[in-house]
């Protein structure tokens, strides 16, 4: 099926037809609503000298117009996170210290930390976005892994 608009409901009816002609309609489905595609950003983040860093906050924030943050998660005991559910398009992925150790927040540069949204390195989603990887080197100091 094409050109169906997301958040629209649609019911279906199947009619089969073989040499001895059509058969009847049946009757109409439960109605369904499609839904754009959500993507995701996933990586590991590591403490001073590759230390899993549990419980730090990571955002995902649009790389355009100025960030406004629109996913959010915590990495798990062992430093990974999925931020989901983030439409098709560009982010600036956010290290947000919460309550693991004297983290700085900053943001994912390919070419290391940055403390600037305008100086982050922009990660593309629509399919999924993953190895965003981080390594906390000191409590005031990162860089991309």
């Amino acid at each position: 099926m094409n050109d169906l608009t997301n958040g629209t409901a649609y019911s279906f009816t199947v009619t089969a037809s073989n040499s001895a002609g059509a058969g009847p309609a049946s009757d109409p489905s439960a109605p369904v609503t499609p839904a754009a595609a959500t993507y995701s950003i996933s990586g590991k983040i590591t403490g001073p000298g590759g230390v899993q860093a549990g419980n730090v906050g990571m955002l995902a924030c649009p790389a355009t117009p100025a960030p406004t943050c629109v996913g959010y998660t915590a990495t798990a005991s062992d430093g990974t996170y999925t931020i989901s559910g983030l439409a098709a398009g560009s982010y600036n992925v956010m290290v947000n210290h919460l309550s693991t150790g004297p983290y700085a927040e900053g943001w994912y540069a390919t070419s290391g930390y940055t403390t600037s949204a305008t100086a982050a390195t922009a990660v593309a989603v629509g399919p999924d976005a993953t190895g965003i990887d981080l390594a906390l080197r000191s409590a005031t100091r990162s860089t991309a892994a």
